[in-house]
């Protein structure tokens, strides 16, 4: 019986260290959590929500004028699921522009640049046969738009 009774006291002081320890972690991992926190939220103005593709999309303007480029064509795609974890979704977009080789370059620049994340898929860039300072380019680029996650 005194045996059994040793055991016993031997578990619970086991018990007891392995709470202190946790116990001693937890202002290491409430810091951690505040900065994964912090983390979440830079991330997800990067990747705002669907509600501000229509925002997005109208800044496209914005910024073709301000490299001095015309936007011929702005053809949204179907949204897309993404990551093996889902919680963000691809939204593919084909633009048309027209300008000068060096303002192209300058307007694709600024959309890697800007604070969302956008990702260049692929572009081609023609020179235009009615005047050689002038060219054509069609970009096709994908932006990234968070999806909540619903605790449970």
């Amino acid at each position: 019986r005194i045996s059994l009774l040793r055991k016993g006291i031997t578990q619970k002081k086991a018990e007891i260290q392995k709470a202190k320890v946790m116990i001693a972690k937890k202002p290491q991992l409430e810091r951690e959590f505040q900065t994964v926190q912090k983390l979440i939220k830079e991330y997800q103005k990067c990747m705002a929500g669907e509600d501000k593709i229509p925002d997005f999309l109208s800044s496209l303007t914005d910024i073709a004028n301000e490299h001095k480029v015309k936007l011929m064509s702005i053809n949204p795609g179907k949204l897309k699921k993404s990551g093996k974890s889902g919680i963000y979704t691809e939204y593919p977009i084909a633009l048309g522009i027209k300008g000068g080789y060096h303002q192209i370059a300058r307007f694709v620049n600024k959309l890697e640049n800007l604070e969302r994340f956008v990702k260049i898929n692929y572009i081609s860039i023609a020179s235009d046969k009615k005047d050689a300072l002038k060219h054509s380019a069609d970009i096709y680029l994908s932006i990234f738009i968070f999806q909540e996650t619903k605790s449970k």
